[in-house]
């Protein structure tokens, strides 16, 4: 199955979506503490479920680098923008002085993508990366659960995914996206190894809770599956 959507996604990488038009606008602004955030409004009648922006921000030391943020429903705490809504989306390194302009992409319920091509692309191959660790996590937990095997083998099985994964990936002669897209993968196997640990470590039945983490895998994945984006 997930070659099929990993096909799917990949013929997608070229999409430049111009439908929606100006349905889905963003505005930078400061929040109640001061912080850069971005305000997202939008008037389609699908909710959005994924954000991309990007901008060039100087550090305090002077250093100009491109930043980018990335808010996804079916994965993150981002519980998408619904129609004829707004919501105000806090940066990372909201701290810093924008010295360009700024880009943003994102993705509607109804598979419909809209915003700057480069960052469409950019977009679509986090959703890829994202499924190619889903995948690998529900293996081993499904698999663990099969065999009543215990959360430690669990453990030990990811972080083998893990180390074969970084010695399968040179990291010299890489663009900037391929660069991007590496380092959004790394966050999100982080990130989700911490959840699956921080769950087995504080259930009174780790055995049991390795079920309701495969389940909450096979969620975030058909979430995501469930939208195809489109031209």
């Amino acid at each position: 199955m997930f070659r099929a959507l990993l096909l799917l996604a990949s013929t997608s990488l070229t999409i430049v979506a111009q439908s929606p038009g100006t349905l889905v606008t963003g505005q930078l602004i400061s929040d109640a503490r001061g912080r850069q955030a971005l305000e997202v409004r939008n008037s389609s009648t699908f909710p959005v479920t994924s954000i991309l922006y990007a901008r060039t921000l100087r550090t305090d030391k002077g250093v100009v680098s491109k930043v980018s943020t990335y808010f996804d429903s079916p994965t993150a705490n981002f519980p998408g923008i619904p129609p004829s809504s707004s919501k105000v989306l806090v940066l990372a390194g909201a701290t810093h002085t924008l010295v360009d302009a700024w880009s943003m992409a994102g993705l509607l319920q109804d598979g419909t993508a809209f915003g700057d091509p480069l960052l469409i692309r950019l977009m679509l191959r986090y959703r890829i990366a994202t499924l190619s660790v889903l995948n690998e996590r529900i293996d081993i937990v499904d698999g663990a659960v099969r065999a009543n095997s215990s959360p430690a083998s669990v453990a030990n099985s990811r972080e083998q995914a893990m180390l074969s994964s970084k010695q399968s990936r040179p990291t010299s002669s890489i663009d900037s996206e391929e660069f991007a897209v590496r380092h959004y993968q790394k966050s999100f196997s982080e990130s989700l190894d911490q959840m699956i640990t921080r769950r087995l470590r504080a259930s009174p039945s780790p055995q049991g809770e390795l079920g309701r983490v495969s389940e909450t895998l096979h969620s975030q994945r058909d979430k995501i599956s469930a939208i195809v984006p489109r031209q």
